[in-house]
């Protein structure tokens, strides 16, 4: 499971680099996993963004922040809804689903791209 890699992760540390090892990849592996949730909520927003542009979704989703750049209403959506999973749910619940829809997500997307190859 995810906690007994992160404790393997932390023995070797402190055992390769010693005490401060530990906290070293304890960090990095905070960092990266808050570079990774960023990186998920910016593309799922841009993905809605694409939905209201091409009349798909919503309109509103299409709408885009002037000064940043950003898809205003879509990234408060993706925002929310994370909010939403994570008080009502726990981790495990969230980490299943996100990885099931994902996956699911992907899957359309390559089939969708087959279809539209072969006509």
């Amino acid at each position: 499971t995810m906690i007994s890699i992160s404790a393997l992760v932390s023995i070797m540390a402190s055992k390769i680099i010693g005490p401060a090892g530990e906290v070293i990849f304890a960090v990095a592996v905070a960092v990266s996993t808050l570079g990774n949730a960023m990186c998920a909520s910016l593309a799922s927003s841009r993905f809605l963004q694409a939905g209201g542009a091409q009349e798909i979704l919503p309109g509103c989703f299409a709408l885009v922040n002037k000064k940043y750049k950003t898809p205003m209403f879509a990234l408060i959506f993706v925002m929310v809804t994370a909010t939403v999973f994570n008080l009502f749910g726990n981790v495990y619940s969230l980490i299943n689903t996100a990885s099931f829809t994902s996956f699911a997500f992907t899957s359309l997307c390559a089939l969708g791209l087959i279809v539209l190859r072969k006509t």
